[in-house]
């Protein structure tokens, strides 16, 4: 789990330069690097945390998580 905290924290500073950055071959390198690190995220959280999770939520609950999920991932997909 800590690794995921400074996988966001790295996330938001290469974001920070991607939006900063002028050139656009900087632009391209930075968009790259955030791009491969979110896949990699989410690799992550699909194979090993997502699983961990199910094995810990009662059954009847897993459906208000999927929903409150999706609803937050919604909220910051329009960002």
């Amino acid at each position: 789990i800590e690794e995921g905290f400074v996988e966001h924290r790295v996330a938001d500073d290469v974001m920070e330069r991607l939006e900063a950055a002028k050139d656009p071959v900087i632009w391209s390198a930075h968009a790259n690097v955030l791009a491969e690190l979110v896949e990699h995220h989410l690799d992550e959280e699909e194979e090993e945390l997502f699983p961990l999770m199910r094995q810990q939520i009662q059954k009847e609950k897993e459906a208000d998580a999927v929903i409150h999920f999706l609803s937050l991932r919604g909220s910051t997909q329009a960002h």
